[in-house]
């Protein structure tokens, strides 16, 4: 499947005439537009012609670089990074032999001279392995990278790039179908999302949408389960980052998506001068009419759109981003919307050389709006809309072979503004009109004191003010990587991490409060682990980690009431060990195997006791693989299982809440993709099923009136079917 960035092309022109192979008869099949040189080529010796020709990726029309032509028999050229070549030859008919890895090689016969130029297309390899670019250098975090393309077919994540993190180690799905994560035994809500530097305060849509961001404009994927980089902050749990990519500016592209449950395009072009280039994306639901099968009581809905521009500006580029979200969740009955919110965001930044290193200048805005009405748990209905405004600065510089500086700044600026009827005795000013500041100083030294030992001391501050109060947080880090044999890398991270008070499930709207009531949240993390390939076959990692802190919880789920205080405080606790086999995406099979044993604990209370957190699930597995067949299929399927985590029932005789575990869950999920190659776009067709077992997802647990439990569950699959064109 093709996605993730548009690859840039080049500038070269890709008009001219299309050439065939060769037939029996010695002709040449001809089709399409003619166009001379984009620039006077010089004249031939005498009694020779010039050739001129650019060699071009069938369906995609992307320029090849660095493939081989022969003529007659004898190399006479390599293509450039515009895919063009030329070379002087004999007047009449030539053999022409193009190959390059990664593409079937093509025969072609040609009768010289003429005047345009030819365009030659080469169809991808049918073998399908993909060659790769060998690193020697380790990366230092403890970081999962994945390229968009593959985080993307993995079976599934529905063709998400973001939903790939519910197969990862150390991860809890709470509740499968729902993208929510909590990662090592921290609340989902102390895990960060960011999109090329900018907070992303909800990653996905309200229930079974996907991510806010299109997955075309995706470039990379980090997953950071723990001890992430000292310039990102403000989350005491782990961090995912994703990039975006530039846009081309070979010429204009297009991708339309079609899905069962909703419709996207993105769409590229190069800017009028030359000197940069523009992507816009967008994405509309029509969940409404699916949704209404499974659940009549309810009516659902989402769009989202996205754009980049970037521009040359002296020794850098100017990039603008901006990107947004809605959604909505009612009842069709006289009770109203159940839960609406919307996001917005824009970033401008200038990222360019200054004095011998990169400076990284951006500043963004934003503006949040959310209306909840849980009339299940909630006695009044809660409703915020937000502004934020987050200046930013880094600078890297190498100020020896062996060493490297990274220093930086960091704010946000919050203003929020109620819109409901809480009293003003609101104990945690959830719901209170408030500002709330935050801003951070880091750095960050490399040291390569030898090619097998990498140190990275790190140290970041960050002050939070609101309501009066101001808390600082200094958070010292450092990470180890230490390669004692071969190919054998032993890695080890540790580091305080802090945050403001926050929800366990991220809204919109509702951060930057809690503060004098509740404090910040602060963990220290550790981790150890070994990478090391296996059999030839997989790269490996085991990594053991620990987790301790102070997080905010809910007091309870049962009575969620601003003015009795919605948070508190509570000392946690987690550890395990995570192992991941993994196969890489160049290679025909590829995929992984990842199992997590782990523990995450509570103390409630001062002295209270200690119990499992809500989101502790002793062990989470999953197996996923792809194989690409010939013709372009491909097809691939994933087995995940986790344990039960705790879950409440009351006792309403006793008048306590007891704890019992959920029932264990196993899913199989099923892809398979045909990809279809015509002379100037790809075609994509696909089909995946979730829970193709329809296994049922436990759900709940209910006491019956005879004091008996009842365990509750549904069985659905969820199938993602889609067809996606790329012009």
């Amino acid at each position: 499947m093709l996605v993730g960035p548009f690859p840039d092309g080049g500038k070269g022109d890709d008009s001219g005439t299309l050439v065939a192979p060769a037939h029996s008869d010695g002709g040449v099949q001809d089709s399409g537009d003619v166009e001379p040189a984009a620039e006077p080529s010089p004249s031939p010796d005498a009694g020779t012609t010039l050739l001129r020709a650019r060699v071009v990726g069938k369906g995609t029309r992307d320029p090849i670089e660095g493939a081989s032509v022969a003529v007659d028999g004898r190399t006479v050229a390599e293509t450039a990074s515009d895919g063009f070549f030329k070379t002087s030859v004999t007047p009449g008919r030539h053999r022409l032999h193009i190959q390059c890895p990664e593409f079937q090689p093509e025969d072609l016969v040609v009768d010289l001279p003429r005047a345009e130029p030819l365009r030659i297309l080469l169809p991808p390899a049918e073998h399908r392995e993909r060659y790769e670019t060998v690193v020697t250098a380790r990366p230092i975090r403890a970081a999962l990278p994945f390229s968009s393309e593959e985080a993307t077919a993995a079976p599934g994540s529905a063709g998400d790039p973001f939903r790939v993190i519910e197969s990862l180690p150390g991860v809890t799905t709470l509740m499968w179908p729902l993208p929510l994560y909590a990662v090592r035994g921290a609340n989902p809500g102390n895990t960060g999302f960011l999109l090329d530097g900018i907070k992303v305060p909800s990653l996905f849509h309200l229930a079974l949408g996907p991510s806010v961001i299109h997955p075309l404009l995706i470039d990379q994927l980090n997953f950071y389960p723990g001890s992430y980089p000292v310039q990102f902050g403000r989350y005491a749990g782990g961090m995912v980052s994703a990039t975006t990519a530039a846009p081309p500016v070979d010429r204009p592209r297009a991708v339309i998506d079609i899905r069962a449950l909703d419709s996207g395009a993105i769409v590229t072009s190069p800017l009028p001068d030359g000197r940069g280039s523009i992507a816009l994306a967008g994405r509309y639901s029509y969940t409404g009419y699916l949704v209404s099968r499974f659940s009549p009581d309810y009516s659902l809905g989402y769009w989202d759109y996205q754009l980049r521009a970037d521009h040359t500006a002296g020794p850098g580029r100017v990039v603008l981003l901006a990107f947004g979200s809605g959604d909505q969740l009612s009842r069709k009955d006289e009770s109203g919307t159940d839960a609406n919110t919307s996001v917005h965001r824009v970033r401008i930044a200038w990222d360019g050389a200054l004095t011998g290193g990169r400076l990284i200048a951006s500043g963004a805005l934003g503006t949040d709006h959310t209306l909840i009405n849980l009339q299940q748990i909630m006695t009044t209905p809660l409703g915020v809309r937000s502004y934020l405004a987050a200046p930013r600065v880094e600078y890297s510089h190498g100020l020896a072979r062996t060493l490297e500086l990274h220093v930086g700044v960091d704010a946000e600026i919050q203003t929020f503004a109620p819109q409901s009827d809480v009293a003003a005795i609101d104990l945690q000013d959830i719901a209170r009109r408030r500002k709330s500041y935050s801003v951070g100083l880091f750095a960050a030294v490399n040291l390569q004191l030898a090619e097998s030992l990498l140190i990275v001391p790190g140290l970041r501050s960050d002050v939070f003010w609101e309501e009066g109060r101001a808390e600082f947080a200094l958070q010292p880090r450092l990470d180890i990587a230490w390669r004692p044999w071969r190919n054998l890398w032993i890695k080890a991270a540790a580091g305080y991490f802090a945050q403001m008070p926050s929800l366990p499930v991220s809204v919109p709207g509702y951060e930057g409060f809690g503060l004098s009531s509740i404090g910040i949240q602060k963990t220290r993390q550790g981790s150890l682990g070994i990478e090391t390939p296996v059999a030839g076959l997989f790269s490996g990692t085991a990594t053991l980690f620990l987790q301790r802190g102070q997080l905010s919880d809910l007091r309870t789920i049962f009575d969620v009431d601003p003015q009795k205080g919605i948070l508190e405080l509570r000392q946690s606790r987690s550890y395990g060990l995570e192992l991941m086999l993994k196969r890489d995406f160049t290679h025909r099979l590829n995929g992984w195997i990842s199992y997590t044993v782990s523990r995450s604990d509570r103390l409630v209370g001062d002295f209270g006791p200690v119990v499992p957190s809500d989101w502790d699930q002793r062990h989470i597995a999953s197996i996923l693989a792809n194989y690409r067949l010939p013709r372009n299929w491909t097809v691939g399927g994933r087995i995940h299982y986790n344990t039960g985590r705790p879950y409440p029932v009351p006792n309403v005789y006793a008048e306590t809440v007891e704890y019992y575990r959920l029932a264990s869950f196993l899913q199989l999920d099923v892809r398979v993709e045909k990809r279809f190659i015509l002379t100037n776009y790809l075609l994509d067709a696909y089909l995946e099923l979730d829970n193709a077992t329809m296994s049922q997802q436990p759900d709940g647990i209910d006491r019956n009136t005879d004091g008996s439990l009842k365990r509750t569950g549904f069985r659905i699959i969820l199938p993602s079917v889609g067809v996606r064109a790329l012009f």
